[in-house]
């Protein structure tokens, strides 16, 4: 890998300083760097746009936490191109690689001392009664969660169109095993192998006993419709793809979740296991 397009969350990089450090460590092994010059706020929700990757990239570089790179992931859901994430924020599961080390993993990639991993990602259609209104993808998780605050959500999980179990809580999360150490994890989710091929459904606090994590092949089709509310009222949700902007949905309506058809490439640099790097930012 020669040619990379690095992306920034100016939050992190205000000056750019990090950004032009690692530009210019790049071209003085003689390769080509390109930092990502989108406009701040230029679309609502994203960090760049595809198009604005030169067509040679051979690896685009996050800079960020993990949040950003879920931006990346989906920004440039049409690309191929693996993406390298340091992480300038705290845990950081995806963004795997530590300031401190980011010049030791760009010689890695540089020497093609490197593995990339193919990461499952889920497709989710929500539907305004019949009527498809938006289809996203997302990398973690698809959460579906009130509109406002202490609201109790009402839903029906379907599972390949036969009714599972109705739901009342703050919400329910739809995550893959990437997501499985995100929103998932804190709502009593189990941790699941980033590489493994499952969709993990996970109740927000549910008014139930019958609150606990379901695991689904990866070729299930899940459904959760928006019941009615308390005392038969008409009660409206949102529904986020992997932390975006919600999607608003009303009782009648639906989602649908099924695996994508995408996948996100990974740059791996370390030879370190998930259970090493699972123990290490898991422990106090």
């Amino acid at each position: 890998m020669k040619n990379f397009f690095v992306i920034t969350n100016k939050a992190k990089d205000g000056t750019s300083r990090i950004t032009n450090d690692i530009c210019e460590y790049i071209r003085s092994k003689g390769a080509k760097a390109v930092a990502d010059d989108t406009p701040e706020g230029f679309l609502k929700g994203k960090y760049t746009d595809i198009n604005r990757m030169p067509e040679d990239t051979d690896c685009v570089i996050v800079l960020g936490g993990d949040g950003t790179l879920l931006h990346a992931a989906n920004d440039l859901i049409d690309s191929t191109v693996p993406l390298l994430g340091i992480n300038l924020g705290t845990m950081g599961y995806l963004s795997a690689v530590d300031l401190d080390d980011r010049f030791k993993a760009i010689d890695k990639v540089l020497e093609g001392d490197i593995k990339v991993e193919k990461r499952m990602m889920l497709s989710g259609s929500c539907y305004h009664g019949d009527n498809e209104a938006d289809s996203r993808r997302a990398l973690n998780e698809i959460a579906i969660t009130g509109n406002r605050a202490m609201q109790i959500v009402y839903v029906s999980l379907y599972i390949n169109g036969k009714l599972l179990h109705r739901y009342s809580g703050d919400g329910i999360i739809i995550a893959t095993p990437t997501g499985s150490t995100g929103y998932s994890l804190s709502a009593g989710g189990p941790i699941v192998s980033p590489l493994a091929s499952m969709i993990i459904v996970t109740p927000v606090c549910a008014h139930s006993m019958q609150g606990r994590s379901l695991v689904f092949s990866p070729d299930d089709e899940i459904t959760i419709r928006i019941d009615e509310g308390r005392f038969n009222q008409v009660q409206e949700v949102g529904v986020s793809f992997d932390a975006s902007e919600p999607i608003m949905l009303r009782t009648g309506d639906s989602v649908r979740i099924r695996r994508s058809g995408h996948t996100t490439s990974l740059v791996r640099v370390t030879e370190e296991s998930f259970i090493d790097t699972l123990h290490n930012k898991l422990k106090d």
